[in-house]
């Protein structure tokens, strides 16, 4: 799990641990189903991705619509195989935002030429994004009078951007407040298709933790019955 959520110092630091669960997991002959598997991740992640990552910046410079807005953004892929690290893809599948699975269709298809024999599978469960938010604050308004029947009043607004790193399904729900004030949890289930328990936990995170939504009613307890906006006050 350490692996697959990303929790790593780096590979001196993985082969410590794969040294220690050899003398408490190894028989006499140093044999260990564990110990291989455990192996195997760590070169899936640290060599196998490693070298498609190289070849996929060298191909091509990733520029994707991100919540509307063209601009580049840098593509991290880890590739494990199945047969060392079985881990169950949810069921149904979640619905992958159009940016996101257009960027893991472009991945697959450089991917697909060095490793003809092998099918990606993407795990929307796993993973981190780092995003930048802007947020607009009003300043003030101005009200410009030419006479007594015509004014003209503008509003300047100020705008700042901050960075946060959220987890995959986490920023799926976020995209759906570029098109949308205010949604419910019955609705963002409805709409993303993410299994049940873990919405509530990245509803959670980002109502308590991120601070980036607020809900009605105010409490602690998340629900999917509850109303949620975008936090003005960022």
């Amino acid at each position: 799990m350490r692996l697959l959520d990303n929790v790593n110092v780096s590979t001196r630091m993985e082969n410590t641990v794969i040294r220690i669960f050899k003398r408490v997991y190894a028989d006499p002959c140093d044999n260990s189903l564990f110990v291989s598997r455990i192996q195997r991740m760590c070169k899936d992640k640290f060599l196998s991705s490693k070298f498609i990552k190289k070849k996929y910046n060298e191909h091509v410079l990733v520029d994707k619509v991100i919540l509307g807005i063209m601009r580049p953004f840098d593509l991290n892929v880890d590739i494990l195989s199945a047969v060392y690290c079985q881990v169950v893809s949810p069921q149904p599948m979640c619905k992958v935002p159009s940016f996101a699975m257009n960027a893991f269709k472009h991945f697959n298809e450089l991917y697909s030429r060095y490793e003809t024999k092998k099918n990606l599978k993407l795990l929307p469960q796993y993973g981190t994004a780092e995003l930048e938010v802007t947020c607009y604050s009003q300043l003030g308004a101005i009200k410009r009078s030419y006479d007594e029947e015509n004014s003209k009043t503008k509003i300047e607004r100020g705008e700042r951007k901050i960075k946060v790193v959220v987890s995959t399904y986490e920023m799926f729900v976020l995209d759906l407040f570029n098109s949308n004030d205010f949604l419910t949890g019955e609705t963002i289930l409805k709409e993303t298709m993410i299994p049940k328990d873990s919405l509530l936990v990245s509803l959670g995170k980002l109502v308590n933790d991120h601070k980036l939504l607020i809900k009605r009613p105010i409490c602690k307890e998340i629900k999917l019955s509850d109303t949620f906006y975008v936090r003005e006050d960022l």
